[in-house]
């Protein structure tokens, strides 16, 4: 079983976003992040090794988009922070 959670948040402040789109494979099943910036993901994969990895790829207008993949032995953490940096457009 490989699971994510994850924490979306703005870099410069650190505050959580909300409403920022997440996806495994395809946007067309997108889904948006809760009002604390929090998603959460799961797969259950076939074999030893655990591939495919689970993938999520996130977008927010304005800002750069990311990409979490799940990590086998390194994600018994709790939550996974991801930084979304604003474009160098919205900064004007």
């Amino acid at each position: 079983m490989q699971s994510l959670r994850c924490m979306v948040v703005d870099a410069e402040t650190g505050r959580p976003m909300r409403n920022v789109t997440y996806y495994k494979n395809d946007p067309q099943y997108a889904s948006v992040t809760d009002s604390t910036g929090y998603f959460y993901g799961h797969r259950i994969s076939n074999g030893f090794t655990c591939r495919p990895r689970l993938r999520f790829h996130i977008e927010k207008k304005g800002y750069n988009p990311e990409e979490v993949v799940w990590k086998s032995g390194q994600d018994n953490r709790d939550t996974i922070v991801v930084k979304l940096k604003k474009t160098e457009e919205a900064g004007w």
